[in-house]
């Protein structure tokens, strides 16, 4: 495992456009859109009227904050080639087959993965207070893993075998929301990864080559696809 710069890891245009579309699917737009009433006050704990001036004030106030998380990643339109998804079997622990079936992909196709945060925000700025004892596993284990307290750049994971051992703790702390949506990137494939909390991987994919090598992957393996999410836009 390595160590990369947030604006090292956008130059690659593919994925900091990806990124930055999710990123914007955060903006405060539900504020924006209101007009003076009644809302929950959080500080009260119950409803009260807001003047427009007080919606303002918080709008502006969100936008700051979301402006502080977000990258300056300047976006361009790729098309995407599909869309795959891929179901773990009923019979299988979904984490420990994902995380096997992606070590395998790496290993066939010499990869690598990048890993970054969705947001300009340390890997563990949230509290783990609350969650499942596996999760408080997980945590500590991948904390260990990347070995930095506050780091909010990505990591680049080479070696099948590092990745096997670091995507059941990974895919654990998504499936218990304390990550919520995570994405990580082969360069070489020019295909986004994400896994989804009810055991799927789902690939986004940018590149036609790459996309007969994942479904050549998919087929020797017989891997599950998901008819309903899996799309081709050639």
């Amino acid at each position: 495992m390595k160590y990369i710069k947030r604006k090292e890891v956008f130059k690659d245009q593919v994925f900091a456009s990806f990124i930055s579309g999710w990123q914007k699917t955060r903006y405060p737009s539900e504020i924006a859109e209101r007009k003076e009433g009644e809302y929950y006050d959080e500080k009260t704990d119950s409803f009260r009227f807001y003047t427009q001036n007080e919606l303002n004030i918080l709008l502006d106030r969100e936008i700051t904050e979301y402006k502080k998380i977000t990258d300056e990643i300047k976006e361009v339109d790729f098309e995407m080639i599909s869309t795959i998804v891929i179901d773990s079997p009923s019979n299988k622990d979904e984490i420990i087959y994902l995380s096997e079936v992606m070590a395998s992909l790496m290993k066939e196709h010499k990869i690598d993965f990048t890993f970054i945060p969705l947001f300009n925000l340390s890997w563990f700025h949230e509290k783990i207070t609350g969650h499942h004892p596996s999760s408080k596993k997980s945590y500590s284990s991948l904390k260990k893993f990347i070995g930095k307290e506050k780091y909010n750049g990505g990591i680049i994971v080479s070696d099948y075998l590092e990745l096997k051992k670091m995507l059941p703790d990974y895919f654990n702390l998504i499936q218990s929301n304390y990550f919520g949506y995570s994405f990580f990137y082969s360069e070489t494939l020019k295909t986004i990864c994400s896994f989804h909390y009810s055991g799927q991987i789902w690939f986004y994919i940018y590149s036609e080559d790459a996309m007969k090598k994942i479904e050549s992957f998919i087929n020797q393996n017989n891997l599950i696809i998901n008819d309903a999410y899996t799309n081709y836009n050639k």
